[in-house]
């Protein structure tokens, strides 16, 4: 890979779920397309694929680096871009897990996870972690 030089972006959000939870939703292809993009395709290993297509976009890559339940670090672009970096680091606290996510790009790159897209990211991936609530019915 070729060594990423340009900006970097870290964002943090808190859930209250616990490393576990957050673990799946970011290695789980089926919670994964509820919360990152349309279709997702990911190997959890080191050196595993990773391909993402939402809007008729899509970006490849492949896992850099893994450590179970704690860390994930893969790289993605779109064709003929320089790949860029994504960080995903999960750090338990009293309410549930923070959630670190770092973005480096290369210079000319656009960041992926920032500013609107990042929040928008961050609420969808709140509902997908959100235990489902089923009404009771009144007899």
């Amino acid at each position: 890979m070729e060594t990423l030089e340009g900006r970097t972006v870290t964002r943090e959000e808190e859930f209250e779920a616990s490393a576990d939870q957050v673990w799946r939703a970011l290695t789980d292809e089926t919670i994964l397309e509820q919360w990152l993009a349309e279709e997702v395709e990911l190997d959890p290993r080191e050196g595993g694929e990773v391909r993402v297509r939402d809007d008729g976009e899509e970006r490849r890559g492949r896992v850099e680096d893994i450590d179970e339940g704690r860390r994930l670090a893969f790289t993605w672009a779109r064709e003929g871009e320089l790949p860029s970096l994504v960080e995903f680091e999960l750090v338990p606290c009293v309410a549930g897990t923070r959630l670190i996510v770092t973005e480096t790009v290369p210079d000319g790159v656009p960041i992926a996870l920032t500013g609107a897209a990042w929040a928008l990211t961050a609420f969808a991936l709140r509902g997908a972690l959100a235990p489902a609530t089923v009404p009771q019915t009144v007899l």
